[in-house]
């Protein structure tokens, strides 16, 4: 037992040359493979967490697709042309969601008389007007309100309190430019919005110059601000306003659907999966997607250099290791000649041979991750850019499949050497 612990030893520290070879090209794969290891997840997070979350991901707007009908005749509603509490359900269950803002049509006749006499004594202006209500979540225009007040009133809005509008932009735009003029009324400007903040209006819902519904409610209105988050000609109350008035005159069922919503993703990835999915559902879909892939292929091209440059340094690793450990044993043929004459056996010979290089294995690869350990912050310094820094991240797991790589590729790189002996080599004649 001695003498083959003895031999075994000898074994080991034979050829010494070699050996260090077969060494060190072991220490240079695996800090080479694991530093692009670590710096390619590193950036993969970066990406991620940093760069694509620093760019936020755009909303992707679903609209229903208008439903087919002939004439006055209405055909049954296909997929997809109805935006109901049940598809915001389904959408908020996709992975990648984040929230969801959807917007409500008010689907009654709706009357206004805006009295603008106090704002401008001299007009006397007061007028009547049909208009067209939408409801809107505070999420996405609370900004848009003036006041921390006037946004408590948003949310807090219930029948018979004043009620709290927003005029779009863009229904001011076609103010000034057509009706402003047209009719010798002031145009609007930042100055006098901020003016006409708090003015009233009375605002019927259930009568329209073409309709009134018997029962017909009248709220006092209240304009709180201006936005441009509601591209419409359309008046913009709070959601559960519109709700409650189409829950009133036209049935429960009419406060579940929606002319259109913004889903809200976590991420660059997620707005083309969401998108495609919505999509399939048979609705309308926008986003613009062109800024989600060219990150999504940054991350690609990134990676795949990454890759092809480590299989590139592993292919040469493996090879300058197969060619010294082949070299070594077949040098030592005459040696294991002599070992089996004076009684060795082959398995014992092969035993030798393979443990010889798996010590070298663990022990080279074993000091190439603790060289990366001990130079992670030069590494991180190096990659350091202005305004671009990367987190090195390494983990247990990683370290222990780089060893265990790092032993097992010395111990198959003997393979053809030992197959060679083992047939030809280590007859005892």
């Amino acid at each position: 037992m001695i003498q083959r612990f003895l031999l075994t030893l000898k074994e080991i520290i034979s050829q010494r040359f070699i050996s260090l070879i077969v060494f060190f090209s072991i220490i240079v794969a695996v800090f080479c493979v694991g530093a692009f290891q670590i710096v390619g997840d590193s950036f993969n997070f970066y990406i991620h967490e940093k760069f694509a979350t620093s760019i936020p991901p755009n909303f992707i707007k679903v609209t229903p697709k208008p439903a087919g009908g002939i004439g006055m005749i209405q055909l049954k509603k296909p997929e997809g042309s109805v935006l109901s509490d049940t598809y915001l359900a389904k959408i908020q269950k996709l992975g990648g969601v984040k929230e969801i803002h959807p917007y409500m049509s008010v689907q009654v006749p709706v009357q206004a008389i805006i009295d603008l006499s106090k704002l401008f004594p001299l007009l006397n202006i007061r007028y009547r007007t049909d208009l067209v209500c939408v409801g809107a979540p505070y999420t996405m225009i609370k900004n848009d309100i003036a006041g921390k007040a006037n946004q408590k009133k948003w949310l807090d809005w219930a029948p018979g309190k004043p009620l709290p509008m927003l005029v779009p932009n863009v229904l001011l735009d076609a103010y000034n430019q057509s009706m402003a003029d047209a009719n010798g009324l002031p145009k609007i400007d930042k100055n006098l919005q901020k003016m006409m903040i708090g003015a009233h209006a009375q605002i019927f819902f259930g009568q329209s110059s073409f309709k009134t519904i018997p029962g017909f409610a009248v709220e006092t209105g209240e304009l709180v601000g201006f936005t441009d988050n509601v591209p419409s000609l359309a008046l913009v109350i709070p959601l559960n306003a519109a709700r409650y008035y189409n829950a009133k005159f036209r049935g429960k069922e009419s406060d579940k659907e929606y002319i259109y919503c913004f889903i809200e993703v976590k991420d660059h990835d997620s707005v083309l999966t969401v998108s495609d999915k919505v999509k399939s559902w048979g609705f309308l879909v926008e986003t613009e997607k062109s800024l989600s892939l060219e990150i999504q292929a940054l991350r690609d091209n990134v990676n795949n250099v990454i890759g092809a440059l480590q299989w590139v340094i592993l292919g040469l690793s493996i090879i300058a290791i197969a060619f010294s450990t082949v070299i070594a044993t077949l040098n030592r043929t005459d040696y294991y000649r002599i070992l089996r004459i004076l009684g060795a056996s082959k398995a014992f010979i092969t035993f030798t041979i393979v443990i010889k290089y798996a010590l070298i294995g663990y022990l080279g690869s074993s000091l190439g991750m603790f060289l990366i350990g001990t130079s992670i912050d030069e590494i991180a310094k190096i990659m350091k850019f202005t305004g671009f820094e990367l987190k090195l991240i390494t983990d247990k797991a990683m370290v222990d499949r780089y060893i265990i790589a790092g032993t097992i590729i010395p111990v198959i790189s003997t393979f053809p050497a030992l197959m060679k002996l083992y047939f030809k080599g280590l007859n005892r004649d």
